[in-house]
């Protein structure tokens, strides 16, 4: 949760994003060895190759709804709104 910024214009708005993502460049994670623009640097003569046209963008999965209203896809738990969930017959 983080306080909305009251800016005047879209040229502070962007000063102020900036300043932050710089500030985050020295924020170590938590048992990581080095801080995230450490990490970057690294990471950053590697980009990852981008992909061929026509290639598939999404999965589509059988997925079972908990009671929480949530479906779990490999180990992460997305919720879904209550409202438009509906169980999956297997």
């Amino acid at each position: 949760m983080v306080s909305i910024p009251h800016l005047a214009s879209f040229e502070e708005l962007h000063a102020h994003l900036l300043a932050q993502c710089l500030a985050d460049d020295q924020r170590q994670v938590n048992g990581q060895a080095m801080t995230i623009g450490e990490a970057w640097e690294i990471e950053k003569p590697c980009p990852a190759a981008a992909p061929r046209a026509g290639s598939q963008c999404r999965v589509t999965v059988p997925v079972r709804l908990t009671p929480y209203s949530q479906v779990i896809l490999d180990t992460n738990h997305y919720s879904v709104p209550a409202d438009n969930a509906y169980p999956i017959i297997w």
